[in-house]
């Protein structure tokens, strides 16, 4: 076997299921993604061999057969009593009993992984369980939390973003004003210091901040100066580091103007969505790493370039460095449907996940490999016919994708068919949240009170809800309605952006809405 220990896999391929694919037990499609993966993976090719140089020594070894002594001590023990006879059996060398213990061990792997794919109804003639709607486990207890004082009485929240790597510390973006941060759940802010910005006009128009996602201390400030056609104008936008909270920023030049919308460091190397906008009609995105303090930087999407993909988001596993990727279509190039890639090298190399369908739209939804965990994947979108929505959910870094449970409520639309007055029964779309905790699947669907007709009939209008499917489960929690408020010409609801984060222990969702509000609510 081999001395070296075993690279990192990009797909976080487990020894087990690696090993059922050597042992031809896996699905035909399944064993043909493996097949592809494993041909060009270090680390599951060293598997491999490893597992050969196991195999080779126990064909080598000698099987000894049953000699005369054993039938003699059957024969001398069956014609004793039974409840007093001794079974004087030979003496088994070592290595027969430890293959006999194996041989043994895997059986009960073999039936666990045989019951393991009755569960996922990958065995065909087993019923799965049919879902349910949902069940109420208790809506959650959401605290308002204090604004920066100091912002002034105008001045509220335009955006906040929680440090995924504890959940409690945050940023506020506020038009005019350096980012206040908080480290308790908002119950306590600090200003961090100004921004040491090069414009001569201080009326900013919108800004934005990016939080490290595996240090709270580092994040970056945007600050935008103009709004163009597609919104603020990367051209004419400032943009600044800092690496201890706020206590000093320094701004990010060098070569065209760009901003940062995601952030990840580790071991010294920081990984970036960076976006540019080289003419007023066109915005361009693309997964970049630093290794000198955010001075300079270079592409490592290219491979995904390559295939008419710009990366729109990532996800980096701490403790691997690997990389999940989600890519979207090239501004001038149609969307291919492969929009998931991976990589365990630093974007030397990068492998194609498979996609759960065969469309271009729709929401995924990431959590990092833990202890014994391999990456969770989820996929949520409205099927082309508009009936019902589609979720799929990953626990196998994006080899397989076994379909779950969804939310599906509908409404009436008087104008959806192109002809007024012509009524066509539509749905809600889900929205994804998060993964939290173990594997529970975190999101968000309007919930009629009453039948629903757009334009409004009068009724009572629908309430966002928040929904918990836990680990395995086939019925979806409520978690009860998300924080709102309420339009006073119109009476629509209004709801802020929500997010989650994990802390020590718990999660924390933070709501803010539309009227500056903020609220936590601590999960589960």
């Amino acid at each position: 076997m081999s001395a070296e220990p075993i690279p990192a896999c990009a797909l976080g391929l487990t020894a087990a299921r690696l090993s059922a694919w050597r042992d031809q037990s896996l699905s035909a499609a399944e064993a043909e993604q493996i097949r592809a993966h494993a041909a060009r993976c270090p680390a599951c090719q060293q598997r491999l061999a490893d597992y050969e140089a196991i195999a080779h020594a126990l064909r080598t070894q000698r099987v000894l057969a049953p000699d005369e002594r054993l039938w003699r001590a059957v024969r001398a023990g069956m014609a004793q009593p039974r409840q007093r006879a001794p079974l004087n059996l030979p003496h088994v060398p070592l290595w027969q009993t430890l293959v006999a213990t194996a041989a043994a061990l895997l059986l009960v792997a073999g039936f666990a992984q045989m019951l393991r794919y009755i569960a996922l109804g990958h065995i065909t003639g087993i019923a799965r369980p049919t879902p349910t709607a949902s069940e109420s486990v208790g809506p959650l207890v959401w605290k308002q939390a204090p604004q920066p004082v100091f912002l002034g009485p105008n001045v509220s929240i335009g955006r906040l973003v929680v440090a995924p790597s504890d959940g409690l510390t945050a940023y506020a973006c506020a038009v005019s004003s350096a980012p206040p941060i908080s480290d308790d759940e908002a119950s306590h802010w600090s200003r961090t210091a100004a921004l040491p910005s090069t414009q001569t006009s201080n009326l900013s128009t919108q800004c934005s901040v990016v939080v490290d996602s595996d240090d709270a201390r580092t994040a970056v400030a945007v600050v935008y100066w103009q709004v163009g056609r597609l919104g603020p104008d990367v051209r004419s936008s400032s943009t600044f580091v800092t690496r201890d909270g706020g206590a000093n920023w320094r701004q990010l030049t060098g070569g065209e103007p760009y901003v940062i919308s995601q952030l990840a460091t580790r071991q010294g190397v920081t990984y970036a969505v960076r976006t540019t906008q080289p003419n007023p009609d066109l915005v361009v995105r693309s997964l970049s790493a630093s290794s000198d303090g955010m001075r300079t930087w270079q592409s490592i999407d290219q491979a995904i370039t390559a295939q008419n993909l710009q990366v729109v988001a990532f996800w980096l596993d701490p403790s691997t460095g690997a990389i999940v990727v989600e890519g979207a279509g090239q501004p001038t190039a149609p969307v291919p449907p492969d929009r998931l890639w991976a990589t365990s090298d630093g974007g030397q190399r990068w492998t194609r996940l498979p996609n759960p369908a065969l469309i271009t739209s729709g929401q995924f939804a990431v959590q990092a490999p833990s202890s014994n965990q391999l990456w969770r994947i989820c996929y949520v979108y409205q099927d082309p016919e508009g009936q019902a929505n589609q979720l799929f959910c990953s626990t196998d870094g994006g080899l397989t994708w076994p379909q779950r449970p969804t939310l599906n409520y509908t409404f009436t639309c008087l104008k959806c068919a192109g002809k007024p007055g012509t009524p066509t029964t539509e749905l809600f779309s889900m929205g994804l949240v998060a993964i939290a905790d173990v594997g529970a699947v975190l999101a968000t669907v309007e919930v009629p009170q009453a039948p629903v007709t757009f334009p409004s009939s009068g009724g009572p209008p629908p309430i966002l809800t928040l929904y918990r499917l836990p680990p395995g489960g086939n019925t979806w929690q409520s978690l009860g309605a998300l924080p709102h408020s309420t339009d006073a010409q119109t009476g629509e609801l209004l709801y802020g952006d929500v997010v989650y984060a994990a802390s020590p222990g718990q999660g924390v969702l933070w709501s803010v809405g539309t009227d500056g509000a903020l609220l936590t609510a601590t999960y589960p």
